[in-house]
C-alpha cells in the first residue's frame, strides 16, 4: 500500500514517460495514452523504445507495480496498433533476459 506523499511523488514523476497522459493538475488520466503513427515498423521501433525506458524507470526508482497500471490502461485503451506489440514484445524479451541473468 502506498502513503498519500509516495503517490503524488510517483505520478510527479511518471509523468515524464512520453505514454502517459495527465491533466493539467498533473494528475494521471492514463498510464496508456499513445497515438500511433500509421507505419507498423515505426509504431514497433517506437514501443521497443517505451519499453526501453519504463523499464529504466521502474528499474531506478525500485517502482515494479507500475506495470500493473501500464497493462490495466492498455487493455482498457483497445488499442492493437505497433506500438502495443512493439511494447508488450520488448516487455517480453527483458523479462527473458533478466530471468536468464539471475
Amino acid at each position: 500500500m502506498l502513503f498519500r506523499d509516495e503517490s503524488a511523488m510517483i505520478e510527479t514523476h511518471v509523468s515524464d514517460l512520453p505514454f502517459v497522459a495527465t491533466a493539467a493538475d498533473g494528475r494521471v488520466i492514463s498510464y496508456w495514452h499513445v497515438t500511433p503513427r500509421g507505419d507498423w515498423c515505426e509504431d514497433c521501433r517506437i514501443g521497443r523504445k517505451y519499453a526501453d525506458l519504463f523499464v529504466e524507470f521502474m528499474r531506478d526508482g525500485d517502482r515494479p507495480f507500475l506495470l500493473q497500471r501500464v497493462m490495466e490502461d492498455l487493455v482498457r485503451s483497445g488499442k492493437k496498433s505497433g506500438v502495443e506489440v512493439g511494447f508488450l514484445h520488448w516487455m517480453s524479451v527483458l523479462a527473458i533476459r533478466g530471468s536468464l541473468a539471475a
